[in-house]
């Protein structure tokens, strides 16, 4: 017999133990290298899969290794404390009288030695590369293995595993406790040698503990979801001795890296021991860890994690189960479950407890869902093992006859194993990347097919081409009417990579899984303005235009259908738009070589790199490379593309120098979605406010301001990636997101959606919206005002420069006005004795409109003169305290303010609602500012209502209508025009005067004009 169980060990082990290792040694006895199929032990966790695992390595008795794999290292370190001594000190057996060491096998270059009586334990990638290497140690190994024990690891693509598993040809086991995924097809598991134990079996034999439910309101708020957490703690087992070795401990999972940290520090703030757990973390002494730290040496109550919690961790004190972010899938829930269910003392009435804070308990259906599945497997059903969705796509095909009449003609099933490159038809389309050097197309293939794997899909790797790879997926869909129940709706799916030239054609129906296999960034929008040709009959038909001003007011895409956009006239602003999307007709074959050149429609998209010809149907493979080879000879040629495309921002592709030199971040869409957590000594639950968002870059990092203190970020480009990135745990743990629908933290957001504009070390340059762009309008000695109108909107007035608040601390005695020497008293005294009251002249209508809805902090109404007509002015204000000749994050401000509030300046625009309630009530400034102005209409008509002045004078065609900018203390004309003069202009003035023109130009688009009254 190859494996002898001492007595004293067998007696230790449970009643089923036992039988699945007597299932085992059966399988063992009667394996065939002719006919190499693996065996499966199914068992809950936490009801002692270790220690079936330990008896089987340590007592194999035939001369050669025995390999234990494991998916990670944490696993890996964890069975080898638990083969090596730990299992065996827990049943009462000296382990040492056993025949087998262990080796724990860490490096490629370690060596085992004598490996005839040895337990190996290792990961399956370390072994992987090994047998890509072919390394002598693992030719060893392979010849000398005499069993292989592999431990699920329940997040690793399957095929990763298939590589090295069939390559071992001797007995191997897969242990595991939830065998209903796809991948037990690839280990081809023997039915006959299959031994399973249900979780409730274990539950009745209190060798696992109760589980119970535990139902909240979902929770946003870190802070509130931790006070939630501590007090059912205390509740249930009572406020713990933090010196107390074997109190019990908690399992808190996450979503994100950001979340552990948020969660981590709320706990910590209220005295409870905390440790986190991420991929990305390295810095035990702030109790954040890389891999899973063992449990008897880490003295913390609480653990916070995303992923890493889910498996490898064996310890009974894990007693409770919070979940802030809940888990989808029924294998994952089970096995995070799995790690608070240990019940080693068969405690009766024992539980563990999880907290679900899922809307509408969705984690607790998925237990019950789970509970079903496990009374199949102790019923031995052995649908258990075939539920999946390989096993539903033989089903259908088995179903279909073979023959059928569809679509008005009589076709035959296809088998999708057997279909070939020469079988398909595809589109003229395709996304086009820039190839990267290290481009390897069997690597893109393994990786999309891992991916598929990873997502349950079927997939088959096509016969392809040495420029080609290509993989058919089949995704079982369900109907979203149902939900809980499950009508399969299958969809074939198709992946194709082909490398041309200097670029990568992907051709995909699911969502960029040749894209992230190929890791590129797509072509410039200079190479895809080339594939419309300069002609006769070449046009465009449409456009689609993103502005590339930042500010959550501003209009964020413009199109434009016609028959030719080419003869539209264009719009005065259009040079601050990146052409998003374009169609129209230029030249091509389709694909044809042997046809002459006609007018194509064709589709092009700058941001993917999308390409698509019209009219062409579907064509045969061999059709969709010509026409890839077309495309790419356009790309490539250097002749003239539509003189259209010069109304628009110039689209550069990367630089040669892309280091940032100067980041402004537009936190305008998000202020109100995220909230202070408590971090650095700032109220709890308080919105954004922005201080200081422009920054100058200094060795690849810069300093902004929020709620009062600084944050420091690090900015990286990446070009291959075509994209920043920023890095920041100090903003992420200080910031989480209220909204429950995107929990992403605030640098994740930033990062996906680049809300940044950045100006690069390289001149004439500048990013925004994810790609660069060179200005119409060139800064330096060269820089013509005339053509910007930056500088002549400026109107410098000498007591600007030294007013520092916008409303004051206090408003004025018996509520009669605004602090001295604050701009809205400035504003109120109409700029009485200083050089911007001749502006203010023939005022006879002025409301404070401050707050609550509105459309400016001040409106005024003037009365027609000799030298303009009637004029309405909507006046908002921004002050600094401290002194600043040239604030862009203080312009995006108010410039931002006043293009959100511009739809009340146009002629066109529908009245509001009636503001005579609030006009007619104090101003109120708290906690800004302490007391209340009484009257808010501080200057009006006889006999005449305020509303019905402005509205009046705002819809006469003849009349003036006007946005001010009152700035105090945050920018100086002559600072500013010095800056934009120099040869290097400086990156912050750079930046502020584009927030300038911005407003300048939408305030002209909304048919008014933009006065800003600043220092001189």
């Amino acid at each position: 017999m190859a494996i002898k169980i001492p007595k004293h060990l067998r007696d230790a082990l449970r009643d089923y133990q036992q039988l699945s290792i007597d299932a085992m040694i059966k399988y063992i006895g009667r394996f065939d290298t002719s006919n190499a199929r693996a065996g499966l032990v199914q068992m809950p966790t936490g009801s002692g899969k270790t220690g079936v695992i330990a008896t089987l390595a340590r007592c194999e008795t035939r001369p050669g290794p025995v390999i234990v794999m494991a998916p990670r290292i944490g696993i890996r370190e964890q069975l080898t404390r638990y083969i090596d001594k730990r299992f065996f000190e827990h049943a009462g057996i000296d382990a040492s009288s056993l025949p087998r060491k262990i080796f724990e096998l860490k490096d490629g270059n370690d060596d085992p030695g004598d490996l005839n009586d040895l337990v190996i334990t290792t990961t399956v990638q370390l072994l992987t590369s090994l047998l890509k290497k072919n390394a002598p140690l693992y030719q060893e190994l392979r010849n000398k293995a005499v069993l292989v024990l592999f431990d699920e690891g329940h997040y690793e693509p399957a095929a990763l595993w298939s590589q090295v598993v069939r390559s071992l040809p001797c007995a191997r086991i897969i242990f595991t406790a939830t065998a209903f995924r796809d991948d037990f097809k690839t280990f081809d598991i023997d039915p006959d040698h299959a031994f399973r134990y249900g979780f409730d079996q274990a539950r009745r034999a209190r060798y696992v503990r109760n589980v119970q439910m535990h139902g909240y309101a979902p929770e946003r708020s870190p802070v509130a979801f931790a006070a939630q957490v501590i007090e059912a703690y205390d509740r249930i087992f009572s406020a713990p001795d933090e010196g107390h070795a074997d109190r019990p401990r908690v399992i808190v999972r996450c979503d994100r890296s950001e979340e552990i940290r948020q969660i981590a520090a709320a706990i910590g703030r209220q005295g409870r021991s905390v440790i986190g757990i991420h991929e990305t973390f390295n810095d035990p002494a702030a109790g954040e860890y890389h891999s899973v730290p063992n449990p008897d040496t880490i003295n913390a109550t609480f653990w916070v994690h995303q992923f890493k919690l889910l498996e490898g961790i064996d310890d009974h004190r894990f007693q409770m189960l919070a979940l802030f972010s809940e888990l989808r899938s029924v294998r994952s829930f089970v096995q995070q479950v799995g790690r608070v269910i240990r019940n080693p003392k068969r405690n009766s009435g024992a539980t563990a407890h999880v907290l679900d804070h899922s809307p509408r308990g969705r984690q607790a259906k998925l237990w019950q869902e789970f509970l079903q599945y496990d009374k199949l497997v102790e019923r031995g059903d052995p649908g258990a093992l075939d539920l999946n969705q390989r096993s539903l796509v033989d089903s259908i095909r088995e179903a279909v006859p073979g023959l059928l009449y569809v679509d008005g003609r009589f076709r035959v099933p296809a088998d999708v194993t057997a279909l070939a490159l020469s079988d398909l038809q595809l589109p003229l389309s395709a996304n086009i990347f820039h190839r990267p050097a290290s481009l390897s197309l069997p690597h893109v293939e393994d990786s999309i097919r891992r991916e598929c794997e990873e997502q349950d899909l079927f997939c088959h790797v096509l016969n392809g081409t040495p420029d080609t790879a290509a993989v058919l997926h089949i995704r079982i869909g369900m109907s979203p009417f149902l939900e809980g129940g499950f009508f399969p709706e299958p969809k074939l799916g198709v992946a194709i990579v082909h490398a041309r030239g200097k670029y990568v054609f992907i051709f995909e129906t699911a969502p960029s899984l040749g894209a992230e296999a190929v890791g590129a960034r797509p072509v410039d929008g200079s190479l895809l303005r080339r594939l419309f040709v300069k002609g006769v009959r070449a046009r465009l038909t449409a456009v689609t235009m993103q502005n590339a001003n930042l500010g959550a007011d501003q209009v964020r895409t413009r199109a434009l259908t016609a028959n030719s956009v080419d003869t539209l006239a264009p719009s005065f602003d259009e040079h601050g738009y990146v052409l998003s999307t374009a169609t129209g007709y230029s030249r091509g074959r389709r694909g044809d070589p042997s046809s002459e050149e006609a007018s194509v429609r064709r589709y092009v998209g700058v941001g993917s790199g999308r390409v698509s010809d019209y009219g062409g149907g579907f064509v045969p493979f061999d059709v969709w490379k010509v026409w890839a080879g077309e495309v790419e000879q356009f790309l490539d040629r250097k002749g003239t593309s539509l003189p259209v495309f010069a109304r628009w921002a110039d689209p550069t592709g990367w630089p040669k120098d892309p280091s940032p030199r100067n980041v402004l971040l537009d936190l305008s869409e998000v202020l109100d979605r995220y909230r202070t957590t408590g971090e650095d000594d700032i109220p709890e639950e308080q919105e954004i406010e922005t201080d200081e968002l422009c920054a100058d870059v200094k060795n690849g990092s810069f300093e902004v301001s929020a709620n009062g203190k600084p944050l420091e970020i690090e900015i990286v480009a990446e070009p291959a990636e075509g994209k920043y990135v920023l890095k920041s745990t100090a903003l992420d743990a200080r910031y989480y997101s209220t909204d429950p629908e995107a929990r992403e933290g605030l640098v994740r957001y930033l990062n996906r959606t680049q809300s940044f504009r950045v100006i690069p070390e390289t001149e004439g340059h500048i990013y925004t919206l994810g790609q660069f762009s060179r200005p119409l309008i060139e800064f330096g000695p060269q820089y013509d005002d005339s053509k910007m109108g930056v500088l002549g909107a400026l109107f410098a007035i000498d007591e600007l420069r030294d007013i520092k608040s916008e409303k004051g601390k206090k408003a004025r005695p018996h509520g009669s006005g605004w602090e001295h020497g604050s701009l809205f008293d400035l504003i109120d005294r109409q700029a009485a004795g200083t050089q911007m009251a001749p502006f203010f002249s023939d005022t006879e209508v002025m409301v404070c409109d401050d707050l609550r809805d509105e459309s400016a902090d001040f409106i005024l109404v003037q009365r027609a003169t000799k030298d303009h007509p009637e004029r309405v002015v909507y006046i908002h204000a921004k002050a600094k305290t401290k002194a600043s000749n040239c604030s862009a994050a203080g312009l995006q401000d108010v410039c931002g303010q006043a293009q959100k509030n511009l739809r009340e300046v146009s002629l066109f625009a529908e009245p509001g609602p009636s503001k005579e309630t609030k006009w007619a009530t104090a101003w109120d400034g708290i906690p800004h500012t302490a007391g209340v102005v009484n009257e808010r209409i501080r200057k009006q008509r006889t006999k005449s209502e305020p509303q019905d002045d402005i509205r009046r004078t705002t819809k006469n065609p003849n009349a003036d209508r006007e946005v001010w900018l009152v700035l105090g203390n945050l920018l100086s004309k002559r600072t500013l025009k010095k800056a934009l003069l120099k040869t290097s202009p400086p990156a912050y003035a750079v930046q502020a005067a584009y927030l300038l023109f911005s407003t300048i130009t939408n305030t002209a688009a909304a048919a008014a004009k933009l006065r800003v009254f600043c220092a001189p």
